[in-house]
């Protein structure tokens, strides 16, 4: 399995609600990293936590997203964000970094945010 089809099964079980899915391929000292350096999460429970929050509060949240650039052990692509209980739309780029198989870093930036 390619980086970029880890990412498209990611995806996927976001879009199904599927937190063990979803989770499985971060790895368990996973770190979210925005783009002044700092950490937003520096665990994978937190992240685990954070999503299923996520869930909770916004059950009809879906995203669509672009196609997955792959080099050597990155993958980035975009996501827009819909279905927030509030009405608003995010549109985030990420990057995510491998370590092995598993997902080591992310890395997430908002161009805007209507």
């Amino acid at each position: 399995m390619s980086y970029s089809d880890v990412i498209n099964e990611i995806i996927e079980s976001f879009q199904n609600l599927d937190l063990e899915g979803f989770t499985k391929h971060f790895h368990s000292e996973f770190s979210w990293i925005q783009k002044d350096g700092s950490v937003l999460v520096g665990d994978l429970e937190t992240f685990r936590t954070m999503i299923g929050e996520l869930w909770a509060t916004n059950p009809m949240l879906k995203s669509e997203c672009s196609d997955c650039v792959e080099i050597g052990n990155l993958v980035s692509h975009s996501e827009i964000f819909t279905g927030y209980e509030d009405g608003h739309t995010e549109k985030w780029m990420w990057v995510y970094e491998f370590e092995g198989n598993l997902i080591r870093y992310m890395y997430g930036y908002q161009p805007t945010n209507d």
